[in-house]
């Protein structure tokens, strides 16, 4: 089994689908977050209530659950001896990593996450609240297979050639791809909210491969990007409210302690 993680946008879930099309069975998460206009129920999640989620979690039938904005996310127990494929986001939880053969990671370009998300219809400040959080995810060294998305139909059958043959793509420590993310980061976006969101990212990545993810490093680089960058800003101790186009947002620190 395998378990494929990428960002918001990346295309994990389309992948995930298509590969279903050509034969492989994909796990599908319990959720208790609204359903989106676009979405099928039993296909994209299966939507239950709150109570009908905790219920399950008091009779001990998710092998990992989590909570994100208010919502639960969980897998089943039976899933991961079915499956072929599991979704995942951000830490993949110890208790699924027994059961799983290879890691595959998505990586997608932020503009390219960005439009597909518009695509979807979600709001702007959904899309922010969205691509900011799990910024401070996927950091960490599990050996993994990394696939480059660019929203071309040839990612679907690098994926398929490599589930079908191991030795298709090597696996790599995730912490490489994560040095040559941070070496290679460049400030491409004339969009401020793009701008910012692209910098946060990198800024995380630097500051967790060099062991340094406590709160006065991140405040002191993202205030010197800020004032470089001349973004209209105030803070406290838990947020930064930033001018993005005349619409101030509020933007938690992502690192606290």
């Amino acid at each position: 089994m395998i378990i494929l993680l990428g960002k918001n946008g990346s295309g994990k879930t389309y992948i995930s689908s298509k590969l279903e099309q050509m034969g492989l069975k994909r796990s599908i998460s319990y959720t208790t977050r609204p359903k989106r206009p676009s979405e099928k129920d039993n296909i994209d999640y299966v939507f239950v209530t709150k109570e009908e989620f905790e219920k399950k979690i008091n009779n001990n039938e998710f092998i990992e659950y989590k909570k994100f904005r208010d919502n639960y996310y969980g897998t089943l127990k039976g899933n991961v001896e079915t499956s072929d494929i599991i979704l995942s986001g951000g830490q993949i939880s110890s208790n699924i990593l027994p059961y799983i053969d290879f890691v595959y990671y998505i990586e997608s370009p932020l503009v390219m996450r960005y439009q597909s998300m518009l695509y979807r219809k979600s709001s702007s400040k959904e899309i922010f609240d969205r691509l900011h959080g799990e910024n401070k995810d996927y950091l960490f060294d599990y050996d993994t297979k990394i696939f480059i998305n660019n929203h071309q139909k040839t990612i679907v059958e690098s994926v398929y050639k490599s589930i079908k043959d191991p030795n298709y793509v090597k696996e790599v420590p995730f912490k490489s791809f994560l040095e040559y993310s941070v070496e290679s980061y460049e400030e491409v976006y004339d969009d401020r909210l793009l701008g910012f969101l692209n910098y946060e990212e990198y800024l995380l990545r630097k500051l967790y491969l060099e062991n340094k993810l406590i709160k006065d490093e991140y405040e002191d680089d993202m205030n010197r990007f800020l004032i470089d960058n001349k973004y209209t800003f105030e803070e406290n101790d838990e947020y930064y409210m930033i001018n993005f186009d005349n619409d101030k947002t509020y933007c938690k620190k992502l690192v606290m302690k």
